[in-house]
């Protein structure tokens, strides 16, 4: 039988499954969001998405999105 979302949260009392969920999802939602600003032509952009992730953004963190957003280049960055 397949583990539920719960099931495989276990009794880790920070809740989530690693322990730096929010960081991890933070992260990612800010990398995306730096990507769709690098598509070149920005009428293939999805800035509607884009919006919403950055609104997520501003929820999920305590950080500021600068400061998501400020990680995600340097992620980006040192991916060249």
């Amino acid at each position: 039988m397949a583990k539920t979302l719960t099931d495989k949260q276990g009794d880790d009392p920070r809740g989530g499954i690693t322990g730096r969920d929010g960081y991890i999802m933070s992260l990612a939602l800010a990398i995306a969001v730096e990507a769709i600003e690098r598509i070149p032509n920005a009428a293939d952009r999805p800035v509607s998405d884009q919006m919403d992730m950055k609104r997520l953004l501003e929820t999920m963190d305590d950080k500021s999105l600068a400061l998501c957003i400020g990680e995600a280049r340097a992620v980006l960055k040192n991916m060249r």
